[in-house]
């Protein structure tokens, strides 16, 4: 026994160890790593303001996960007096991760996140479940890993919450969930051992209504079943329910769980106006923004199917409880004020309640097998996606007396929508009231299966739409009888990636007019289009839909952008006339349809009125060097239409899908292979695209290991050149000194922008010195080389299009260098001190550095030495960012006297 007792107490203990962080307000995103793993995050906060907007990201195992907002928990009101605190609260089920990232847009109190994971006996492969009458399959709790430690007293009474329980919380608060008896039809106190539960197993006398809920979560999770643990454990110990307050719960695969324990009359803890006469369904998955897999619809129908049947609720109507009307099968919103369980999947339960009820009505046709696509896959529903055309099977037994012959049609009883964005049926061109024609076998004799065909298209609108089909036989009028014709349109995916952008002018005088521009690829499942009904428009956000003071007109240069393209999106701005600084916010939205994806774009501005000093400054080209391994061949491919060079004579134009091959020879030329041709020149060989925009790939180019193991860099904007250096060819980047600038990766893009800032200007300053003044490589025909043990970490074209972040940090100080004495000077800058940074004469000797002296760094104290140890800190950067430094002010305590000089 006493064996026993030491285990659960370790059980409980590693439950109950958290990894709290209490985070500032900060309307720049925020980053925390934790000691262990995590797979939830408890969020909660004092207060925010109405338009003040949450996100939370992870880093998960292929990078960083998409923005998410967050929202009050939609459950948190219904058990009040069970909760820890009277703080609103967010239980985020993410996948296993050890960072997070948030920001907060607007004034927000007392936000703190804390890192959650339910550590428990490995799980169970997830069995094919028990079968239950009704045609659902529900995976047990056993199967699942549900810690039955958990649902007695003891996981709950622990030293740390026994305080909490004084005040009103737990035991006594949970009996008063009995409420009045006789709506109970009896109540299990304990278990068969007389382990007593801490949450009573309490029995519903009737279940009325059918509630359906969502979770807030990452979209995909790769281990559903530890969410469903975590869930279970911080219903069960966190908010000292002790137990899962939900009875199923359904995963983004489609799989249905056994929720609380008892089966689904036991009372949940979900809906507080229906708890004691309703069975709870939470979906795993935020569908407040986006659309719920098929595969979650199917198992909705098929669970409510069961069990609307299973306690006689008719799923299409209403009922009076306590002097209130709820329909039978709702969302949680139809009972509290609540945007749960989301747009997109509230949507789906009139279409749900249509099916269900037809399924249960006997007067009805019905299809013998399920609704076939034409690729053979049996699903219940018909199902395509938004602005697509798609061909579809149905079969149906002949149940009637005489024959269905050729001509033989399903006819729409509903009446013909108005609506575009809605779904049209094309399976007969002159009569656009049919929806399917029979194609096999040509007479259907009674007790035999026909095979109906059909086509339709599409609008943007999602939704679960049901059709009345009537049957036609040759002249005959239509049969009375429906049948059911369900079709689920797909939800827009609002999804997209920038692929560049380039910011307007940051600084300006009231009324000053300027242009940007922003390159974002289509990844969502529909086209974008700049005219018709549902065009693609950037609007302000944050708050959506208010009134920008800058955006004047914003233009998609396309008439269309395909799934896969990119889109060019041109911002005609004019600054107001007050002065200050500005950030502006803005989102892409297909018009009347959905927001796409909130990826924090924004541009920067500050609007003054005195008048700005003529800029003097250097913006190259720049030459850089590219660290190629021993080759003795060098392939070049431009993404656009490009121009060959032998030296300065023009050669000829090159074609985006053609590769130029150079060779150096015996007797130091180049040999060029394009296609079948092969040319001799003397060179250097230079090759430059036609278009601004466009690149250079070196197609056998190779990163050394070290630098980046998973992508390998070979992009370059501006000019490559090959020339020869050391009897071997060498390729030379030739670029604008800011372009190169957006190519370094000198800082992560994760980082604070004003460390990102400081590090760029340090940056800019190196390069100005080495083309203006030093001379790094004496004698070669390059300023730079890619190389950091050298000169700084140039990757190329590649971080440009990955590090919005970086590029913003180029635009926002652009020409920006450090000076001293009205000199621009060598800005050295290391990864991290140990507690104070060195000077320059005291590490490399110099004794014309006077702005490199030892300075402290309390934020690295402590740490190990990690670099060279002058000039700027990279982790005391890091922490001044944090605490809301600017990078000007970060540059003049690591360079003493200095100026920042545009």
């Amino acid at each position: 026994m006493k064996g026993f007792m030491d285990l659960r107490r370790l059980i409980i203990i590693v439950l109950l160890v958290f990894f709290t962080f209490n985070t500032p307000t900060s309307s720049a995103a925020e980053e925390a790593t934790t000691e262990k793993p995590f797979t939830a995050l408890i969020i909660r906060w004092q207060n925010k303001s109405e338009t003040t907007r949450l996100e939370i990201r992870i880093k998960e195992k292929d990078g960083w996960s998409e923005w998410y907002a967050i929202e009050d928990d939609p459950d948190r009101d219904e058990h009040e007096t069970h909760a820890i605190s009277n703080q609103p609260e967010v239980f985020f089920t993410t996948n296993e991760s050890s960072q997070y990232q948030y920001s907060v847009i607007g004034d927000m109190e007392g936000l703190s996140i804390t890192p959650f994971s339910y550590e428990t006996k490995k799980t169970l492969p997830l069995l094919a479940g028990i079968n239950i009458p009704g045609e659902v399959n529900i995976i047990p709790r056993s199967a699942w890993g549900a810690n039955a430690e958990l649902l007695y007293n003891d996981a709950i009474k622990t030293e740390e919450t026994a305080a909490e329980n004084k005040n009103g919380n737990g035991d006594e608060a949970q009996k008063s969930e009995n409420g009045d008896q006789n709506e109970i039809e009896r109540i299990v106190e304990s278990d068969p051992y007389g382990r007593p539960y801490h949450w009573p197993v309490q029995y519903a006398k009737d279940i009325k209504f059918i509630v359906i809920h969502h979770t807030a979560s990452v979209k995909n999770l790769d281990n559903p079943a530890v969410a469903i643990q975590n869930i279970y454990a911080y219903h069960a110990v966190t908010r000292k329910w002790g137990d899962i307050g939900y009875n199923f719960v359904i995963d983004q695969q489609g799989n249905i769980y056994e929720g609380r324990q008892g089966g689904d009359k036991v009372i949940g803890g979900h809906t507080l106006a229906l708890n004691k006469v309703s069975v709870g369904i939470a979906v795993l998955g935020d569908y407040q923004e986006e659309e719920i897999p098929p595969s979650v619809l199917r198992s909705l129908l098929t669970l409510t199917n069961y069990l609307s049947k299973k306690h006689t609720i008719d799923p299409d109507g209403f009922t009076t409880y306590k002097e209130e009307k709820y329909a039978n099968f709702g969302g949680h919103r139809d009972s509290a004020n609540t945007t749960c369980p989301g747009d997109y999947l509230y949507q789906k339960l009139f279409g749900i309640r249509e099916l269900v009820t037809y399924k249960q009505t006997k007067q009805r046709t019905q299809p013998v097998a399920a609704y076939n696509f034409s690729d053979s896959s049996k699903r219940s529903v018909i199902t395509v996606s938004p602005e697509s055309e798609k061909t579809f099977t149905i079969q149906l037994k002949n149940t009637g007396e005489k024959s269905w012959k050729s001509g033989t049609v399903l006819k729409n009883k509903n009446d013909l929508p108005d609506d575009p964005d809605t779904v049209q049926f094309l399976s007969n061109p002159k009569d656009p009231s049919i929806i399917a024609t029979l194609k096999s076998p040509k007479e259907v004799k009674t007790g035999e299966t026909g095979t109906f065909q059909g086509r339709l298209a599409s609008g943007l609108k999602s939704g679960l739409l049901v059709y009345d089909a009537a049957l036609a036989v040759g002249k005959n009028a239509p049969s009375k009888k429906a049948i059911p014709i369900p079709i689920l349109v797909e939800g827009v995916r609002g999804s997209y990636e920038i692929v560049q952008r380039h910011d307007p002018k940051n600084l300006l005088r009231p009324g000053e007019e300027t242009e940007g521009w922003i390159e974002l690829k289509n990844t969502g499942n529909v086209i974008w289009k700049a005219e018709g009904a549902h065009p693609l428009r950037i609007h302000p956000d944050q708050p959506r839909d208010r009134t920008s003071a800058f955006f004047k007109r914003i233009v998609l240069e396309q008439e269309s952008v395909l799934p896969g393209e990119v889109g060019k999106f041109v911002f005609y701005i004019t600054a107001p006339e007050k002065e200050g600084t500005y950030t502006e916010y803005f989102t892409p939205v297909i018009e009347e349809i959905r927001w796409l994806e909130n990826q924090n774009l924004a541009f920067d501005f500050v609007v003054q009125k005195k008048k700005l000093k003529k800029s003097s400054r250097v913006d190259g080209p720049i030459r850089i060097a590219l660290a190629f391994k021993e080759q003795d061949t060098i392939e070049l491919q431009g993404s656009t239409r490009s121009i060959l060079y032998d030296g300065a004579t023009r050669l000829q134009t090159v074609s985006n899908d053609e590769t130029v091959t150079v060779k150096l020879t015996s007797d130091g030329k180049y040999r060029l292979t394009l296609g079948e041709k092969v040319k001799r020149v003397t060179g250097p060989i230079r090759m430059q695209t036609v278009s601004n925009d466009g690149y250079i790939a070196l197609k056998n180019f190779e990163r050394r290991p070290a630098w980046n193991k998973k992508i390998n860099d070979n992009i370059f904007s501006g000019i490559v050149e090959i020339i020869t250096e050391d009897g071997k060819l060498r390729a030379v980047n030739e670029l604008p000194l800011e372009d190169y600038l957006k190519g370094l990766a000198e800082v992560s893009n994760d980082e604070y922008p004003e460390k990102i800032k400081a590090i760029t200007v340090a940056a800019r300053s190196y390069a100005v010195y080495y083309m203006t003044q030093g001379v790094k490589f004496p004698g070669k025909p390059y300023h730079l080389d890619d190389d950091p043990e050298n000169t700084q970490k140039y990757l190329g074209r590649g971080v440009t299009k990955r590090a919005d972040k970086i590029v913003q940090a180029v635009d926002a100080t652009r020409g920006q260098v450090v000076t001293y004495n009205g000199k621009v000077i060598k800005t050295p800058y290391f990864s991290q001190s140990d507690g104070k940074t060195r000077s320059g004469k005291e590490v490399f000797g110099w004794d014309n550095t006077p702005y490199l002296q030892s300075v402290p760094d309390p934020a690295c104290l402590g740490k190990t030495l990690k670099g060279h140890g002058v000039g700027m800190s990279g982790c005391g950067a890091r922490a001044m960012a944090e605490e809301g430094k600017t990078y000007r002010e970060i540059i003049k305590y690591y360079y003493k006297g200095v100026e920042i000089t545009d």
